[in-house]
């Protein structure tokens, strides 16, 4: 017995929620979700931490998961990193604090039923204390069949990053087979790599949903020189385009030149296109890839997931929410819509693809976390861009 109408008109609704949730505060979320469903274009995952938001976006995207990546919610490297790999088992990726794993992420791995986790990073990001916490629980929930907790993470993020890219890679091999479908030997070239400087969040984060969706590797280094185990991966993966993200303030030319010349070492009589996606800033830099990706068939803008640029965490549940719908995510300041932002968000509402061609207009904006991550008053502007 549905009480809401079958349409919505945009304005500002009030309403009473009583449930009986046994104080486990989904309420509100349920009511979001219903608004979604009646035909609001804008809504908000977002919960009292991070760890919430990042289960609140796995539940309102996934019924059920056999895999699920879970990484640390203290870093954002990790987690950004793992966008792909997440996307070649088509999994939720979820959080988990050092040394505990959080009751909401507990919960939400037995809902999926899932039967396999994937830990993304070294014992000093996610501890070997939460890695037996989950094996306890996937053996529980598999039963005879038994459950399985591997580990993916090397001694920094870097070298953590090239291990994940390693053990999505087989994916290639069979598109949507999963993970499992061959052997890395096996693996064809990579069709798309991400090149992002390993020390700050933002360009990497607007680039995690198309990592998702697409499992292409997000590769981390230095913002001056290549890191060298970097280069030696792009040498073994072979990818058919290489994206480098940020402005050259993010990574210095020099990485761009090396990145070209790497790429006519191993496709020497085609060689792989190396394009720089940055502008003078995060939200603008964000915009930019936003553009290139539908403009390459890359991502669609009907569905843009809004997340900070200034703080990581909330934004980490992003990559698989967006990347699962094949959307797109932009940045923006917290307490008013980025005016790059806004002016993209219009234009592609209107039809637009934010650079003059034509595009079906934005159906669905989600803004990730809190309103003291992302206000009110910038939630209701994303509202008034794409109406």
């Amino acid at each position: 017995d549905d009480p809401l109408p079958a349409v919505l008109k945009h304005g500002t609704y009030a309403a009473m929620i009583g449930l009986a949730d046994h104080g486990t505060s989904w309420g509100d979320y349920y009511f979001r979700e219903a608004l979604m469903r009646y035909g609001a274009r804008v809504s908000r995952v977002g919960g009292p931490d991070r760890y919430h938001t990042a289960v609140r976006a796995s539940y309102a995207s996934f019924a059920t998961s056999d895999v699920a990546v879970v990484a640390s919610g203290e870093s954002y490297a990790d987690a950004l990193a793992a966008s792909a790999l997440a996307g070649a088992y088509e999994a939720p990726l979820l959080l988990t604090t050092g040394r505990a794993l959080p009751e909401p992420v507990r919960a939400e791995l037995v809902r999926l039923g899932v039967r396999r986790v994937l830990v993304v990073g070294g014992t000093q990001a996610v501890s070997a204390e939460v890695e037996s916490a989950l094996q306890r629980l996937v053996e529980a929930r598999a039963g005879s069949d038994g459950g399985s907790v591997f580990r993916v993470g090397g001694p920094d993020r870097y070298t953590t990053a090239l291990m994940v890219a390693e053990g999505a890679r087989p994916a290639y091999a069979v598109p949507g087979g999963g993970a499992d479908t061959a052997t890395a030997a096996e693996s064809p070239p990579v069709p798309l790599a991400f090149v992002a400087r390993g020390d700050d969040f933002a360009d990497a984060l607007a680039a995690a949903p198309i990592a998702y969706a697409h499992v292409a590797p997000v590769l981390l280094t230095t913002s001056e020189v290549l890191h060298p185990d970097t280069a030696l991966m792009l040498r073994q993966m072979r990818p058919e385009r290489i994206v480098v993200l940020g402005g050259e303030a993010s990574l210095a030319p020099e990485v761009e030149v090396r990145l070209a010349q790497i790429a006519a070492e191993y496709a020497p009589a085609a060689p792989t296109p190396v394009t720089r996606i940055g502008g003078p800033d995060r939200y603008h830099t964000a915009v930019l890839l936003a553009r290139w990706a539908h403009a390459e068939s890359f991502a669609s803008a009907e569905h843009a997931g809004i997340v900070s640029g200034r703080t990581f965490p909330d934004a980490l549940g992003a990559a698989a929410y967006v990347g699962s719908r094949g959307g797109l995510v932009i940045l923006t300041d917290p307490g008013t819509l980025d005016r790059r932002a806004a002016a993209w968000l219009a234009e592609v509402g209107a039809g637009g693809d934010g650079a003059g061609g034509e595009l079906h207009g934005v159906t669905r904006a989600t803004v990730f976390g809190g309103e003291s991550t992302i206000s009110g008053r910038a939630m209701h502007e994303v509202s008034r861009a794409i109406r």
